[in-house]
């Protein structure tokens, strides 16, 4: 698991290192050179909010390893998230998360930045 988390970790400053030097960004699987005039920037933008909801964990979709990418989340609360979402069906919105047992408004919070509700969900 460290070694998956050190290559993740890995991908992601390589990633903001360029679209830090403005020279590459990620367009439909291809790599391109952006002009700096000002639609690379609007490109930028477009990319680093692409890679940060790449970073995020889908509650509708996610395995119970994918799951424990989120703060504060273990097997075994992984695994009442799965099971969660087997008895009540996708979740509408990250805040149900505290229907979960063992997830309180404290927990939530600190849960919140790195997951998102995708396909089944009301929200996106």
């Amino acid at each position: 698991m460290r070694t998956y988390r050190r290559l993740v970790l890995l991908v992601t400053l390589c990633a903001l290192l360029a679209l830090a030097a403005g020279r590459l960004l990620p367009l439909g699987g291809q790599l391109r050179y952006v002009d700096q005039i000002d639609t690379g920037l609007v490109h930028r933008q477009q990319a680093q909010r692409d890679l940060e909801r790449a970073m995020l964990v889908d509650l509708n979709t996610a395995d119970a390893q994918a799951l424990q990418r989120i703060r504060g989340v273990g097997p075994a609360l992984a695994e009442a998230i799965l099971a969660h979402r087997a008895e009540n069906g996708p979740f509408s919105s990250v805040d149900e998360l505290v229907q979960v047992k063992g997830i309180g408004a404290a927990s939530l919070e600190k849960m919140r930045p790195h997951c998102y509700v995708g396909d089944g969900g009301a929200e996106d």
